[in-house]
């Protein structure tokens, strides 16, 4: 068993303000580690606002668009993945376009991600980090690569879906429900 999940960042948001647009409320607070699936949202240090949405019943919430029209004014990423298909996705937006993105689909075993518009030149620093892995490793039941868009967007926004919520370090934790 592997991840489901979408989750969004903010950059200097009105958590509020994210919440209604994605429809949701907080329910609880939790000063606990999360493993379970659900929708969960946190402040980052640095000024990032990050709404999750784990496993396959609730990733649908968390779309693509709401990271579109949420960057008008500053920044959002949209990140996406699947451990059964060893897709992901992480795009970043701003003003309502995205800006670079980088997917990266392993269903065939280790591959090369693909990187659209102008990233920073963390970027590639990551990739390459991802494939030297993957190299050393001289496994291809093992998929590295796969990591570099989880990777880079704990990178930038110092959120990881797989790492964040059970580190007991970003506390608390909102248990959100739909509004």
């Amino acid at each position: 068993m592997g991840y489901r999940a979408r989750w969004l960042a903010v950059k200097n948001a009105d958590p509020a303000q994210v919440l209604r647009t994605i429809g949701l409320v907080q329910d609880s607070a939790s000063s606990e580690a999360i493993y379970d699936p659900g929708h969960y949202a946190l402040a980052m240090p640095g000024g990032w606002f990050v709404l999750i949405g784990d496993g396959g019943e609730f990733m649908d919430t968390v779309e693509e668009e709401h990271a579109r029209s949420l960057s008008i004014g500053t920044e959002s990423l949209h990140f996406s993945c699947d451990d059964t298909s060893m897709g992901a996705l992480l795009e970043v937006f701003r003003e309502g376009k995205v800006v670079w993105a980088v997917e990266y689909d392993g269903s065939n075993g280790p591959g090369t991600p693909m990187v659209t518009g102008t990233p920073p030149a963390v970027v590639g620093e990551t990739i390459a980090k991802c494939q030297a892995a993957q190299h050393a490793s001289g496994r291809k039941d093992v998929d590295h690569v796969y990591d570099a868009a989880a990777e880079l967007g704990q990178v930038l926004t110092g959120f990881r879906h797989d790492q964040t919520l059970g580190d007991g370090e970003h506390l608390p934790i909102l248990v959100l429900r739909p509004a």
